[in-house]
């Protein structure tokens, strides 16, 4: 998988998966049509723990992909992507934020406009703060206004409300 591993600030590791299973001819095949996420625990001598899927209703998805992910350690905010795949074999993707309360998750909800944007793909969020302590979320998106196929984009979030996205 080409997303990288999540270590959280009380220990837990998420990941995505999307297992593939060998078949006789020493070919893969997937064995699961969806990505999701696992979670284990990392000890203070850096071993990981046996990984379980991540069972949490809110970071799953039945009918989507669920993977890349970040995290803002100041607010306890996931933010990740969920895809659904078109007939085409394209996919379109969409970021949304989940709230930590404790050892819980919060209910995901979709970032919605002027993050994503009907249509097109926004993924791979990352976290960042400015100097003066203000979310600053990155992503990759195909939106409207940008000068490549996936541009970086940048928004401000404010009490929980992101900003129109900025083209770096």
């Amino acid at each position: 998988n080409e997303t990288p591993p999540l270590l959280l600030p009380d220990g837990d590791l998420l990941f995505p998966r999307m297992p593939y299973e060998t078949n006789e001819g020493g070919r893969f095949r997937l064995d699961e049509a969806l990505m999701y996420l696992m979670s284990a625990r990392v000890a203070d001598d850096g071993s990981v723990g046996v990984a379980e899927r991540v069972k949490a209703g809110s970071l799953t998805s039945a009918r989507q992909h669920v993977g890349n992910t970040a995290y803002d350690a100041r607010n306890e905010t996931l933010y990740f992507t969920r895809c659904v795949d078109n007939d085409d074999g394209s996919n379109t993707c969409v970021l949304y934020a989940a709230e930590r309360n404790g050892s819980k998750w919060r209910r995901a909800k979709e970032l919605g406009y002027p993050v994503n944007v009907e249509g097109y793909t926004t993924t791979h969020p990352a976290v960042a703060y400015t100097p003066a302590g203000k979310v600053i979320l990155y992503f990759a998106s195909n939106r409207p206004g940008g000068i490549g196929r996936m541009d970086i984009w940048y928004t401000i979030i404010e009490g929980g409300k992101p900003a129109m996205p900025v083209n770096l």
